[in-house]
C-alpha cells in the first residue's frame, strides 16, 4: 500500500483589500479582501489594529479553499487620528502570510464652531441675555457677524430663520463674516457647515427677540419717531 505526504510550505497571499488609502470619517472600520493559498486553502484571516490583540474577519465565502472572501467589520469606534492596521492569512497547514501593513486616518469630527459677534450698523456690539438670547430694542435692524470656525470646513451657510443668507470666509481676519437684516421677532440664527470629508454641524447659534417696550418699526411709528426728532 502506496502512503503519500504532502507538504505545504508555501505561504498565502493577499489578492486585494481595499484598507482606506485615504483619510477617512466612518470610525467603525470595514474591509473587503481576497486571500489565496494555492494548495492547503485559507483557514483563517485575522488583524490588529494599533496595538491590540489579534481579531478574526470573517470568510463570507471559500473557507479552506484556495481563494477565500474575507470581511472586516470591527465592533468598537476609532479614534480619530492615525492608526496601524495589520492582517494575516493563515492557511491550513499553518503556513501564515506576511503581513499587510498599512496606516490609515480617521477624521470623523465636524468643523467646530467658535465664539461669534453680533454687532449694528454703528459698531454697537450685541450681547446675550441668556442661552443666546439677544435682546434688541427695535427692528428691522441691519446686523454684522463675525464666526471662528475651526476644522478647515469646506462649505458654510448661514439661515435666518431657514432662509439662506450671504456668509463668507475672510482670509484677514480668519474668520467667517456676513451683513444682513433682521425683520421678525423670535428670529433664529442657524450655521450649516460641513468639512472636506463630509462631516457636518448644523447649530442654532441665536435668537433675536424684540424686548418688552421695544418697538418693531412701521410706516406709521417711523414718522412718528422723525416728527419727535424735528420737534
Amino acid at each position: 500500500q502506496n502512503l503519500k505526504i504532502f507538504f505545504d510550505n508555501k505561504i498565502p497571499t493577499f489578492v486585494s483589500e481595499d484598507l482606506p488609502k485615504e483619510p477617512f470619517n466612518k470610525p467603525i472600520l470595514k474591509i473587503n479582501g481576497v486571500a489565496r493559498d494555492n494548495f492547503a486553502g485559507i483557514k483563517s484571516v485575522e488583524y490588529v489594529i494599533d496595538d491590540s490583540p489579534w481579531f478574526g474577519a470573517l470568510i463570507e465565502r471559500g473557507l479552506e479553499t484556495e481563494r477565500a472572501e474575507f470581511k472586516i467589520n470591527h465592533p468598537e469606534k476609532l479614534k480619530d487620528g492615525e492608526h496601524e492596521i495589520k492582517i494575516r492569512a493563515i492557511d491550513r497547514a499553518g503556513n501564515i502570510s506576511k503581513l499587510k501593513t498599512q496606516k490609515v486616518f480617521l477624521d470623523s469630527t465636524p468643523p467646530r464652531l467658535g465664539s461669534f459677534i453680533l454687532k449694528t450698523k454703528d459698531n454697537k456690539i450685541l450681547f446675550p441675555k441668556k442661552d443666546n438670547i439677544f435682546e434688541v430694542e427695535n427692528l428691522p435692524l441691519n446686523i454684522e457677524l463675525k464666526l471662528a470656525i475651526a476644522g478647515n470646513p469646506k462649505k458654510t451657510q448661514m439661515l435666518i430663520n431657514s432662509e439662506e443668507v450671504e456668509i463668507s470666509f475672510n482670509p484677514a481676519s480668519k474668520l467667517w463674516e456676513g451683513s444682513f437684516e433682521i425683520n421678525e421677532d423670535n428670529t433664529i440664527l442657524q450655521i450649516h457647515t460641513q468639512d472636506y470629508l463630509g462631516n457636518i454641524n448644523n447649530r442654532n447659534i441665536a435668537e433675536i427677540v424684540l424686548e418688552k417696550g421695544g418697538e418693531k418699526e412701521t410706516p406709521q411709528n417711523f414718522w412718528q419717531r422723525i416728527l419727535r426728532f424735528i420737534k
